[in-house]
């Protein structure tokens, strides 16, 4: 079992199932219309921290998108 990202309890319970059903790499762009789909999420019992133990470094997502739309809809 994982531990909680904040505090590193043990006592995480399932949030949210994953719904990913396309494109990883597409959840991470605003004007995709999957936007908000989400891997599989835990609440952490003691510090209440939500959290998707499933996709590992997800951060690389959010580093490395590129929505041109979201980037034009600016001017």
């Amino acid at each position: 079992m994982s531990k909680c990202k904040i505090c590193e309890s043990n006592n995480l319970i399932l949030y949210k199932n994953n719904n990913i059903t396309g494109n990883i790499e597409k959840m991470f762009t605003i004007t995709d219309f999957n936007y908000g789909v989400t891997g599989k999420l835990f609440k952490c019992n003691e510090c209440n921290f939500i959290q998707c133990i499933d996709i590992k470094n997800p951060q690389i997502y959010y580093e490395t998108v590129e929505d041109i739309s979201y980037e034009n809809s600016r001017y």
